[in-house]
């Protein structure tokens, strides 16, 4: 949670609009992190949105 949350508010400041999908994570088991973000909006897709604050 925190990783996403980083990260998206990160993109969601910078571009407007984030998505963090977090596909792997060494927290879970994995042996390594894949974090995949998406700076447009799309109806398909995994992960948490974030939002640019103020708008």
């Amino acid at each position: 949670m925190m990783t996403s949350n980083v990260f998206g508010v990160i993109a969601a400041e910078n571009a407007g609009y984030g998505r963090v999908d977090i596909q792997k994570a060494i927290a879970n088991g994995d042996g390594h992190c894949h974090v995949v973000i998406s700076l447009e909006a799309s109806e398909t897709g995994a992960g948490r949105e974030y939002f640019r604050s103020g708008e």
